[in-house]
């Protein structure tokens, strides 16, 4: 006789998703709110959520577009250079913000009010550990003399660092970590410091992405040789498993890569798919 197993699972939460504004808000929400309970909301739309005021908004526009899901949007509030602190702390305590997300000026999407100097919102950072919210820092530094491969290590190492130790109470998440050195430090100070993983955050993702754009610039200029050639570069990325190496998971260099080359030969009306990254991630 045959006998089954049923292995019943809590709904999951999304610890970082961004959901946008307007008619990409209402197309993309429903494919997180069918399969999530709850999720992290990124504030980085335009203009950023800075307010307690802006958060309540954003979030019913978030409830309105979605459609017969049972669904907890969890709001952050955008870390600018003028944060203020009380309407921040007040908003926590209501119920309306979840944490605090901080992006270096100019790092990455709709940036551009980011925090310029950590100094400036030191009294901001206290007030958040002494209530007890949590911060997510988006950890590069936007420099163009740094390699986009270490970007992440020197905010560690000149930002993160330091932070822990100035502001010894507040509780950090690294939002989607994609070095060693990164996964290390968050080992080190486990008790304060978390950190969120991304796919399509990893270095691998990453080195395919460059080689998928590059091998669209020699279609267009019309030789396949060239685009052959360029495509396989990615094999030679020495970053492909240092994510895996520091999570002591056993893909191999060589299946990992395997994947993402699968996406770059496809060409340029290609994208990665969850079936790509389920195979990465094996």
């Amino acid at each position: 006789m045959n006998s089954k197993t049923t292995l019943t699972i809590r709904r999951p939460d999304d610890w970082h998703v961004h959901l946008r504004d307007g008619e990409v808000l209402k197309s993309v929400v429903n494919f997180t709110a069918a399969h999530f309970g709850r999720a992290i909301v990124m504030p980085n739309l335009v203009p950023p959520v800075t307010t307690a005021k802006q958060a309540v908004a954003y979030r019913e526009r978030i409830l309105a577009a979605v459609e017969g899901h049972r669904f907890t949007p969890l709001m952050t509030c955008y870390l600018t250079d003028d944060t203020d602190k009380t309407d921040l702390i007040a908003g926590f305590r209501d119920g309306i913000f979840t944490a605090v997300k901080l992006y270096p000026a100019h790092a990455t999407t709709n940036s551009a009010h980011g925090v310029t100097d950590l100094d400036k919102v030191r009294p901001v950072l206290e007030a958040m550990a002494e209530a007890g919210m949590r911060l997510l820092v988006h950890g590069e530094v936007p420099k163009p003399e740094i390699d986009v491969f270490d970007r992440e290590k020197v905010f560690i190492d000149t930002i993160l660092l330091p932070l822990l130790d100035k502001v010894p109470a507040l509780k950090i998440v690294m939002e989607h970590v994609t070095t060693l050195h990164g996964v290390a430090v968050v080992r080190a100070h486990r008790s304060r410091l978390g950190a969120t993983i991304t796919p399509h955050g990893t270095p691998a993702a990453l080195s395919a992405s460059i080689a998928l754009s590059r091998r669209c610039g020699a279609l267009a200029r019309g030789s396949s040789v060239e685009a052959r050639r360029l495509s396989s570069e990615v094999t030679e990325t020495k970053t492909c498993t240092r994510l895996s190496r520091a999570s002591g998971a056993s893909r191999s260099r060589s299946r990992s890569t395997k994947a993402f080359l699968v996406m770059i030969v496809n060409g340029c009306r290609c994208s990665p798919s969850t079936s790509m990254i389920e195979r990465v991630m094996r």
